[in-house]
């Protein structure tokens, strides 16, 4: 760099640092950076999105050959957004292809700092902020504003023709810079081309993949079911089945791809993606069977050993029914009949189910040779068989203390259903199945107080009708539990709200002359909110709290948009009285006259990774980007 301009750039960064340090410091809460990283989030504001904004980034990055920077911090101070993004992007040395998105969140105001020689034109600058990056300031979605304006940089350089205009301008005028640019643009382009195709091609891969797996599949299901038969395969069947109807719809849609009526690049890239989505369907309700699958291959290898395990399981099972004839004689001499209904019959049902699986088990074992496929059904209902029995032997064991229990049970039940049935008719009277369960409860209940009822059974009968209630219950309640919450908070907040507007209308009372009508706007609304609140807080508590706290935030962005608006004016007047003199006016209290200049940019004139800094590159940026860079509040 020629010895004038180093000294030029040295003197425009002496001048901003002193600047910084000499400005008083009510107007510079939060100064200019030198930013080191495509996202610059002190407060961690983006949060779990963080990693979300720089993948856009990324991807603009790629698609445009240049970069787009975020910062966001809580406020500006007052300053102008697009001044304080100017002087961001001074102070880290960015190029005439670079982009700085500046947001405040508490000051909810916004910077976009553009250099006089970027591509996009005006007008498409403006319809980046107004259509991609407004919208979600307003909702205060800070990374979804960020990933909306790369997004957006994107889709107004594959347009034109006006930035093909402003590009053949540049070309003609600047020689072989223009020819930069338009190769820029052409690399654009290809990019975004190129992604498409890919695309394409891996819609193709996938659904290629999805045809094979479904072939292999028909060809495994053909040697199961000649192993195991058809009933034994069924799920199988089944699965399959859905897998061929996904991938049947791909094909469709391939086809959509592959005829002679054209589709624009969008609708080609909608049916790709979707092409890929049904194939991963296709590929997952296969894998979803596999474990099973294997496991049934698994019992078809393992058949001999399965059942003589069964045998010896049976037998295990069969010792166990001597000790439980004698606990029901020894429950039958302390407890009526009636108390024992729900597990008198248990060991006769045992000696059924053993005598099945020993029955499963020897005919299992006398197919091995000829009829594998019999075999493993022998032997999966031999083990069901001895699963159940084994189930009603442990009932018998715990039938003493569940009978103990069941008294206190009871009761216990009987009160949780009694206070369900109570909110059930207070909150649940309009909704069918509050009223059917409850029906059912209160039936259960008056059956249950009769004194020659089975404990064990009537217990059972009663948790099965308290947890039927309570399901149906359960929406209605949440409802009836949000509503007073809403209540509960409501008063505390109208009464807040109420101090802050007052508070804020007392300060613009005071300081009229410098306050403007955005910070009038909101403590406008944000009075009629409180009033909306404090008319439905006895109808409709959750909408009266929402109203209260949209009137909350209003009158904290009067707040702000209030001091922000007396800051400028106390400032335009310290600089009318000598302060820095003409040249550091309200029009350009950073910039110097409203037009900022990186004259000390730079910018890698190689392919920079977005999560490293910037490398120092010769080439130098000194176009002023106060005239074309954006800023405002939201």
């Amino acid at each position: 760099m020629p010895f004038a301009s180093r000294l030029a750039a040295t003197a425009a960064l002496v001048l901003t640092t002193l600047f910084v340090v000499a400005w008083p410091p009510a107007a510079l809460a939060e100064p200019p950076l030198d930013v080191s990283g495509p996202v610059t989030d002190p407060e961690g504001v983006l949060d779990d999105r963080a990693d979300e904004v720089r993948r856009a980034l990324d991807e603009h990055q790629a698609a445009t050959g240049y970069q787009l920077f975020v910062v966001v911090v809580p406020t500006f101070d007052g300053v102008d957004g697009s001044e304080w993004a100017d002087l961001t992007a001074s102070l880290s040395r960015l190029g005439e292809e670079d982009v700085l998105l500046a947001i405040a969140t508490e000051e909810r105001s916004y910077g976009l700092s553009v250099a006089d020689g970027f591509a996009l034109s005006d007008d498409q600058v403006d319809e980046v902020v107004d259509d991609h990056l407004l919208p979600h300031l307003r909702d205060s979605d800070w990374a979804g504003a960020a990933i909306a304006t790369a997004d957006g940089l994107v889709d107004a350089g594959e347009r034109g023709p006006g930035l093909w205009i402003t590009l053949g301008v540049v070309a003609v005028v600047g020689g072989g810079a223009g020819a930069t640019v338009l190769w820029r643009g052409a690399r654009r382009r290809g990019a975004a081309a190129a992604s498409l195709a890919d695309i394409e091609q891996r819609s193709g891969s996938a659904l290629v993949a999805a045809d094979d797996a479904i072939r292999t599949s028909e060809q495994e299901l053909s040697f199961a079911q000649a192993q195991f038969g058809t009933q034994g395969t069924l799920e199988f069947q089944t699965a399959l089945t859905d897998s061929r109807a996904l991938v049947t719809q791909a094909f469709e849609l391939r086809q959509r791809l592959d005829d002679d009526v054209p589709e624009s690049d969008e609708e080609r890239r909608t049916i790709a993606e979707e092409i890929i989505a049904l194939c991963t369907r296709a590929n997952e309700t296969l894998d979803a069977k596999i474990e099973a699958f294997e496991a049934l291959r698994d019992l078809h290898r393992r058949a001999p050993e399965m059942l003589t395990e069964l045998a010896t399981r049976a037998a295990e099972v069969g010792t166990r029914l001597p000790a439980a004839r004698a606990t029901l004689e020894g429950l039958a001499a302390r407890y009526p009949v009636s108390a024992l209904g729900s597990v008198d019959d248990h060991p006769q049902e045992v000696e059924r189910l053993l005598a099945q699986a020993q029955q499963d088990v020897t005919r299992g074992q006398a197919a091995i040779e000829g009829d594998r496929a019999a075999a493993v059904a022998h032997a999966r209902s031999a083990e069901a068989a001895l699963g159940h029995a084994s189930t009603l032997l442990d009932a018998v064991d715990g039938a003493d203390a569940a009978l103990q229990a069941a008294p206190a049970t009871i009761a216990q039940c009987l009160t949780q259903i009694d206070a369900l049935l109570v909110d059930a008719a207070e909150h649940g009277a309009d909704d069918p199945s509050v009223t059917t369960a409850a029906t059912r409860a209160r039936g259960v209940a008056e059956t249950s107080r009769a004194s020659d009822q089975d404990p064990l059974a009537t217990v059972a009968a009663l948790q099965d009708a308290e947890t039927a209630l309570a399901s149906a219950l359960a929406p209605v309640m949440a409802e009836v539990a949000r509503v007073e919450q809403a209540r509960a908070a409501l008063a505390g907040t109208v009464s807040r709200v109420e101090t802050r507007i007052q508070s804020v209308s007392q300060y613009v009372d005071a300081r009229a002359g410098s306050i403007g009508a955005e910070a009038r706007t909101r403590l406008s609304e944000a009075g009629r909110h409180l009033a909306a609140a404090q008319q439905t807080q006895v109808a409709d508590p959750v909408a009266a709290l929402a109203e209260a706290e949209q009137a909350d935030q209003l009158a904290a962005s009067a707040e702000s948009l209030a001091r922000a608006d007396v800051n400028r004016a106390e400032a335009d007047q310290s600089s009318s009285f000598g302060g820095w003199g003409g040249g550091w006016g309200s029009s350009g209290a950073w910039s110097g006259g409203g037009s900022s200049r990186r004259s000390s940019s730079r910018r890698s004139s190689s392919r920079r990774s977005s999560s490293s800094r910037r490398s120092s590159s010769s080439r130098r940026s000194s176009g002023s980007r106060g005239g074309r860079s954006r800023g405002g509040r939201f």
